[in-house]
């Protein structure tokens, strides 16, 4: 998952790995994707619509709850690293 910054730096935010998805957040809520997807190898990806996808976290409970536990494992992080950018030194960041 990779997003770039203002100069154009690309930013590599995770490794996604075989059976895993991502664009959970615009299909929720409608928006534009809040990062992009770049395949380091051959790749085959499947797509469900966000109508499907809601509808299918409706109709599973235990695979809503699991999407609630990625995305609150994702908001921890942030905070930290937002804390980290805050409060440490560029030279101590990372060093936690």
């Amino acid at each position: 998952m990779v997003n770039y910054s203002v100069s154009g730096r690309e930013i590599a935010f995770d490794d996604i790995v075989a059976g895993s998805f991502f664009g959970e957040l615009a299909a929720i809520d409608g928006e534009p994707r809040s990062a992009n997807i770049v395949a380091l190898e051959p790749t085959t990806v499947a797509m469900l619509s966000g109508d499907a996808f809601r509808a299918t976290l409706r109709e599973n409970p235990e695979l809503a709850l699991g999407l609630m536990v990625r995305m609150s494992a994702i908001i921890r992080a942030s905070t930290e690293r937002i804390m980290d950018l805050s409060t440490l030194g560029a030279n101590n960041r990372g060093l936690r």
